[in-house]
This record gives C-alpha cells, structure tokens and sequence, in this order.
C-alpha cells in the first residue's frame, strides 16, 4: 500500500470568522506529522480550544482508522474520542463555538445520513440536527455569525434551489433570501464586513458578469463594482487590512499578469506590486502577522 507522508501546518488554512478577527490572521500551530494511507488531506480547521480537524479523502490517520475527517488535540496527538466517521470525501470545514461545520461528497457522517453538508458536535462528533441537504458538493464553507456561507456544486440547498452558493441559518439550516445565483461552482468564500468574497468557476454571479472572483453583497446578494476579472478559477481567498489575496489556476488577475496568486486591492480590485509568480495551481491560503502562506 502507498503511503502518503503529509506534513501540515496548520497556517495553511482558511479560518471560521467566529475564530478569527475581521484581518482573518490565525496563530502558529504545530506542525503536525500525519500518515495518510492512500489518501490525501483537502481541508483543516482549528476550535477555540486549539484542537485541529482535518478532512479529506482517507481511510487511516497514524495507523488508526479514520475514514475522510479526524481530529488532533494541539500537541498534535490523535484524538482518538472523536469520528464522525464520514462516508466519503469531506472538501470543507468550518468551526463556530462548539460545532464542526462540514461539507464535502458525503451522505452520511456523525451517525446520521447527512447529504454533502452537516454540523457535528464539537465534543462527541454526532452529528447536530441541523441539515440543508444538499443535491450535490459543497466546497466552502465559512460561518460569520448566524450564517453558514456555502459554496461549491449544489443546486438546492437548504430548502430552496441555490446556485452553487447559498447562505444558510445556523439554527434552522434553511437557505435566507440572499441568491447571489452563480452560474458556475463556488469553491472560496470569505466574509469582511458586509461583502462576501467569492472564488470560482463562475462567470456570472449576483447579477453581474464576474469572471473567478466577486464581491457580493451580504444583504443583497448582488455583485460590487469590485471586478478583478480572473483568466482563471479562484480556489483560495484570504481578506486583510485592505487587501484581497486570490490563489487559484489564472495567469491573469486585476489587470496584470500574476501566476496563480495575487493581492488584490479591496476597493479598486486592481493587482498590486506583490507577485509571487507561482508555477502551478494555488488551493489554499492564509494570513499571520505580515506572511501570507500558500
């Protein structure tokens, strides 16, 4: 069997805002060293209280059977009291307070039939009564507060047709009027303020031309002015002090050329300076005091 040794570290993450301040920066963790038999690590989280779940596509985590989503304690230890135990390919997490929010290729997870999306209790793994049920995908997730962001392949959720993205009530998993319609999947979100950042596929979202990357109203739904206009999908998106960081598979990007990744201005949308130049597809980005990690 091929063994697949992936080290982690856990700056490479897109944080629940509940976690996090408005500039989404995170604190340095351990770098964890996790052996994935057949397998491969799609999503990281970190709680309050330090503890950092993963998910994916696996079936074993240090040689005890963790199918798709697994939990460390912040020494980087195994947790072995927690398993939600998924029944396929967990793309998304997101923490608030005491609830592990997840979202992925699943129709089943913390013992309960759960179709690509779920909320699981942050101390036994169960998963919650919450459930929008999904028709297909969802990969982004992001919680700001009574609101569940969703992105990814879906075309109703929470009750309601969506699509592709959708923002959910945390109590009652229903879908809110908010319908930004994207016309292609949603695979980035990120919330500052009262705009939602959105990455994808998609060439037409809230009601405009947006090629990859959008800025959308929380209330309305509808798409900004902002308008970086992607060659490419965004698959990544951090927000701070001002600034747009965008990774994905482009070569071009707020009016310059920029390989994979690029900051972007928030309120012009226009590239800056800062040019990285990556030679291949960019799927996750985070923010810590003045180091952007991809």
């Amino acid at each position: 069997m091929t063994r697949r040794i992936l080290r982690v570290c856990v700056l490479l993450l897109l944080l629940a805002a509940s976690l996090r301040a408005p500039a989404q920066t995170v604190r340095p963790q351990p770098d964890l060293g996790l052996m994935i038999d057949n397998g491969v690590v799609l999503a990281t989280a970190v709680q309050l209280d330090g503890k950092i779940v993963i998910g994916g596509r696996f079936a074993m985590v240090n040689g005890v059977a963790r199918n798709n989503i697994a939990r460390f304690h912040a020494d980087g230890t195994l947790d072995e009291s927690w398993n939600p135990d998924a029944s396929y390919t967990v793309a998304a997490l997101a923490v608030s307070g005491s609830t592990v929010y997840a979202g992925g290729d699943f129709t089943s997870i913390g013992g309960q039939a759960r179709n690509f999306i779920a909320a699981l209790d942050a101390t036994s793994g169960l998963a919650t009564t919450w459930n929008p049920g999904a028709d297909s995908s969802v990969s982004a997730l992001f919680v700001s507060g009574n609101t569940v962001y969703a992105g990814g392949y879906f075309t109703t959720i929470g009750g309601q047709t969506r699509a592709f993205i959708a923002a959910l009530d945390t109590s009652s998993g229903l879908s809110s009027a908010w319908n930004p319609s994207a016309n292609g999947s949603v695979s980035a979100l990120v919330v500052s303020g009262d705009t939602v950042y959105a990455g994808g596929q998609f060439s037409n979202i809230g009601g405009q031309m947006r090629v990859g990357i959008a800025a959308l109203d929380a209330s309305s739904g509808l798409a900004s002015a902002w308008n970086p206009n992607a060659d490419g999908s965004v698959s990544a998106l951090v927000v701070s002090e001002g600034t747009v960081y965008a990774g994905g598979q482009f070569s071009s990007i707020g009016g310059q050329m920029r390989a994979g990744i690029a900051a972007l201005d928030a309120l012009s949308g226009l590239a800056s300076a800062w040019n990285p130049d990556a030679n291949g597809t960019v799927t996750a980005l985070a923010f810590s005091g003045n180091t952007v990690y991809a």
